[in-house]
């Protein structure tokens, strides 16, 4: 059993806001203490992300995940993962170059995985 966690930051450069650190997951599950976007035997990732906002930064990092004990925990571990996002200007996207990831990425997104997500032990590399 493996399962998709995705951490996406978005900053609307029209609103001169904050960046925002969104962690992606189904809409069924968002009343669920659980970080997964998808999750199965073969996980499959597919995001489409929207927004009515005409000139956005959006950057998401993936990472595919397993729980060592055949899910009898809600502990986590990193397998692989890569990065991805898209520019919006005046409403005209560019896509940002995938990008693979690795521990180093995995290191900054587990604190934040741990304090969202208290009841998870998100295990570094």
């Amino acid at each position: 059993m493996m399962s998709w966690i995705q951490l996406v930051w978005m900053r609307d450069l029209d609103d001169e806001g904050p960046e925002e650190l969104v962690f992606d997951r189904a809409p069924q599950l968002l009343d669920l203490d659980m970080p997964y976007l998808s999750f199965g035997v073969r996980p499959l990732l597919f995001d489409a992300p929207s927004t009515d906002a005409s000139n956005v930064d959006w950057d998401a990092q993936a990472f595919l995940t397993y729980t060592p004990d055949c899910l009898m925990t809600r502990v986590v571990r990193r397998l692989c993962g890569f990065s991805w996002g898209y520019r919006l200007r005046e409403c005209r996207p560019a896509s940002v170059p995938l990008r693979e990831t690795g521990t180093a990425e995995w290191s900054v997104a587990c604190p934040l995985l741990r304090a969202r997500f208290q009841s998870w032990t998100f295990e570094e590399d």
